[in-house]
């Protein structure tokens, strides 16, 4: 059934990440403002709810255990981040967008002490 539904859920959101990009693609080429206007309100509506809601199932019933990531690779990615990070602290706050500043209600867990400690360089 899971596995079912998950093929189900890929083919659902293939389709509709090819409808977002044909309406991105419309959105460069119409002229008129209210087309254009139209069509992000489309976009904001219909398609990016539908993907998050579907996104968000094939998550919750993806088995966790497929999901596996390597040391190396786990270890490579934090390095990337700690430079991402590095390179941010060195742009001046006042040149941050204010979106930047915005910090979602699902980031309310601490990260491990482990992680933490490795952006120290401790």
């Amino acid at each position: 059934m899971n596995d079912e539904r998950l093929t189900d859920l890929k083919d659902i959101l293939d389709l509709l990440y090819e409808k977002l990009g044909e309406f991105q693609k419309a959105l460069i080429i119409r002229d008129s403002d209210s087309a254009r206007f139209e069509l992000k309100q489309r976009i904001k509506r219909e398609i990016l709810p539908d993907i998050r809601r579907y996104e968000q199932e094939y998550w919750e019933i993806y088995p966790s255990d497929a999901i596996i990531i390597s040391e190396e690779e786990a270890t490579t990615q934090l390095v990337q981040v700690k430079q991402a990070v590095e390179a941010i602290e060195c742009i001046p706050h006042s040149e941050y967008p204010p979106q930047l500043f915005f910090v979602p209600d699902n980031f309310d867990s601490p990260l491990p002490e482990e992680i933490l400690n490795s952006f120290e360089g401790k």
